[in-house]
């Protein structure tokens, strides 16, 4: 989505005229913890938590974060590697590759039958597993484990070789950047170094309604607060 498009949408709803300025640095925090803010509504639950738009079916929420739905592909020959932290929002899954090391050059890979699944477990069953005496529970190279620790994914066995991890990654937020007008001499939008926003379409509403949502703990407006209650009830990203 369009960054400014956004901030104009944002600007008609809040009527900021009415209740205060909002710069274009504030709007880009505010932005920002919106865009969090929708990630954990798209990926979690919200149950007992009123006032918030009620999700789509898992089909449809799927297909909104498709787009940020990212491979990378790792040796493991230690058993332990750094997740991406730059970009790293949650685990979706992971494979061992099956006879495609060509495909390490940088050719995009999907996680296929031919791959073997590594299991991702809570550290207490991945130690369980790691010391097990019971063959069919024992970690192997038919059976890869893992477990999260820190900003680590750890492995067993340690020389799984290429693997394929399959991540949420969160998306460009946008950001405004602006220059001064020569005639006014006032701060307006820069579409040419601006950053534009990663968001679908399909998330405008909901990306509003977490920016609106924002708004009235900075205002004396109650009829704004009430309109922001009732837009989350109804609103559908």
């Amino acid at each position: 989505m369009d960054v400014n498009s956004i901030f104009l949408d944002f600007c008609d709803r809040a009527a900021p005229e009415m209740n205060g300025t909002v710069t274009y640095s504030k709007f880009n925090r505010m932005l920002r913890l919106a865009g969090l803010r929708l990630f954990g509504w798209l990926t979690g639950s919200i149950a007992n938590e009123p006032g918030y738009p009620e999700p789509y079916t898992s089909l449809k929420i799927k297909n909104l974060l498709s787009p940020y739905l990212v491979t990378r592909k790792f040796q493991i020959e230690n058993g332990i590697v750094e997740k991406p932290m730059d970009e790293f929002y949650m685990w979706e899954r992971a494979a061992i590759i099956g006879n495609r090391l060509d495909e390490l050059c940088g050719d995009p890979v999907i996680i296929s039958g031919v791959d073997t699944d590594i299991e991702l477990l809570d550290s207490a069953v991945f130690d369980y597993r790691a010391n097990t005496h019971i063959k069919s529970l024992k970690p192997s190279a038919k059976k890869p484990i893992c477990k999260e620790v820190g900003n680590q994914w750890h492995f067993l066995p340690v020389d799984l070789g290429s693997i394929v991890v399959e991540f949420k990654k969160y998306p460009i937020w946008g950001e405004i950047k602006t220059t001064i007008d020569p005639v006014y001499n006032v701060e307006i939008y820069d579409p040419v170094n601006s950053i534009q926003s990663e968001w679908q379409e399909g998330v405008r509403d909901a990306l509003l309604f977490f920016l609106l949502e924002q708004v009235p703990v900075g205002t004396r407006e109650s009829a704004l607060q009430q309109q922001v209650q009732v837009v989350g009830k109804k609103a559908t990203p």
